[in-house]
């Protein structure tokens, strides 16, 4: 293991050493090894680390809900209740309608920031696909500049 990094110990290395030594006597649990087969219990005994992390994630969080609804305070005031808007009172309804507008540019954001995520992976790997991954990267471009150019002259980036 390496405990160079700072001196913190890497728990992920860790869980896969115990996990991998545990794995055969897992295995060994199972009654039937040609039924374990079948259902390809090879493949999904891998992606129990996973599950053990996911499993792990969510009792934190429930753990954390439950423990600040149970210790938490629980004093509602007027004070506490009203409506606060940068430090002043607020003049009217607090509750506006927001237009449509911000909400579409909004998914046009995450949408074109997911598109240029898949830039990265492809970045990384550029010697080993060679002319193939060139040429696949400049059609996935050309349509990104493309869907850009139509959301550009609909007038959907414009805020008015």
């Amino acid at each position: 293991m390496n405990y160079a990094n700072h001196g913190k110990i890497d728990l992920s290395e860790i869980f896969i050493k115990f996990y991998l030594t545990k794995k055969k006597q897992f295995c060994s649990l199972m009654r039937e090894e040609e039924t374990f087969h079948k259902w390809g219990g090879d493949m999904l005994i891998e992606y129990l680390a996973i599950l053990i992390y996911i499993a792990i994630a969510v009792a934190f969080a429930l753990f954390a809900i439950v423990a600040s609804s149970l210790l938490g305070q629980r004093k509602p005031t007027a004070i506490k209740q009203s409506p606060y808007e940068c430090g002043m009172n607020t003049i009217g309804p607090t509750y506006g309608r927001v237009p449509i507008k911000y909400y579409i540019i909004a998914m046009l954001f995450l949408l074109f920031d997911i598109e240029v995520v898949f830039l990265y992976p492809w970045a990384v790997v550029f010697k080993d696909l060679k002319t193939f991954g060139f040429i696949s990267m400049i059609v996935f471009i050309g349509i990104f500049i493309l869907a850009y150019i139509y959301i550009w002259k609909k007038g959907a980036l414009e805020w008015e």
